[in-house]
């Protein structure tokens, strides 16, 4: 799992699988989108306004991101700092 973060658009994006294409984007909420390849597995999470909050933890149910719950939820546990993750 690999985070990026763009500061002028305030938004974090969580790849989840990557090198594997996306080939449909799931709008959640207006804050997150969730990326999905072919077969419906989750390739990436965007979440706008990432300075406000990330809330991940429904997804990883709805999502069954079983393998990446311990690191989905831990980023979203801890005080998000947008410069630490450059």
């Amino acid at each position: 799992m690999r985070f990026t973060y763009d500061d002028r658009a305030d938004a974090l994006y969580v790849a989840i699988r990557e090198d594997i294409p996306v080939a449909k984007s799931l709008l959640v909420d207006p804050e997150r989108v969730v990326d999905l390849d072919e077969r419906g597995d989750v390739v990436g999470i965007e979440v706008l306004g990432a300075s406000e909050g990330v809330h991940l933890s429904d997804l990883v149910e709805r999502f069954e991101l079983v393998a990446e719950r311990e690191g989905l939820l831990h980023l979203e546990a801890s005080s998000f700092h947008p410069v630490e993750l450059a």
